[in-house]
């Protein structure tokens, strides 16, 4: 009988099987190798999405600082008589005039001890007629000292609706703002030299004033 080449070529059974389970062997583990390997390297591409995501979460933008507000440390005057208040820096003083109309004079310190004339913000308030409108008051009231043109329009400052004009007198010209309480029985005339500096900006301080 004429052997299989195969074995005549010197492999026997046991050795063709070892063979088959040593490569088997070797697929299994190369396999084993290949997907740990890639396990590994999801497990990092997940790990730096994380980090990338919570970078873009901590990394927001400061926020925009608050502006301060320079009228906080500063004192505060109240006439509960006449409805209102409002606020002035340290360096400024108060002078009331308790004649008719009530009036008073906001100016600054360096000038109190002085023979200067002192720049400052003024208050005048007149009573009237509830069925008077302000501006009828207003011209008959003030309407000949009104510069340029004699007129006075409505206006809107620092928050007041009111009514603006500029007025002449001996000690210059100066810018007014007219405004009146809710029940439209007082007249506040705030006044503002022009052209001259008081050493508080206007509309900032103007901005404090209150009707109760």
């Amino acid at each position: 009988m004429t052997k299989n080449k195969f074995y005549q070529s010197g492999f026997s059974p046991l050795m063709v099987i070892l063979i088959v389970v040593i490569v088997g062997i070797i697929g299994v583990t190369v396999w084993y190798v290949y997907q740990s390997q890639r396990k590994t390297n999801d497990t990092t591409q997940s790990a730096n999405n994380s980090n990338n995501t919570q970078a873009s979460v901590t990394t927001k933008p400061s926020a925009t600082p608050t502006k301060t507000d320079e009228t906080a440390s500063w004192l505060t005057y109240d006439n509960k008589q006449y409805g209102f208040s409002f606020k002035y820096p340290s360096d400024f003083y108060i002078t009331p005039n308790s004649g008719e109309p009530f009036s008073l004079a906001v100016m600054n310190k360096k000038y109190q001890n002085t023979q200067t004339e002192a720049p400052g913000f003024g208050i005048t308030i007149w009573k009237k007629s509830s069925d008077t409108p302000t501006m009828t008051f207003m011209e008959q009231t003030v309407g000949s000292g009104v510069l340029p043109d004699g007129s006075i329009k409505e206006c809107n400052f620092a928050g007041l609706k009111g009514y603006c004009y500029i007025q002449g007198g001996m000690g210059g010209n100066y810018n007014n703002f007219v405004t009146e309480n809710t029940k439209g029985t007082q007249v506040y005339a705030i006044s503002s030299p022009v052209g001259v500096n008081v050493g508080l900006d206007f509309n900032t301080w103007l901005s404090t004033f209150k009707l109760y």
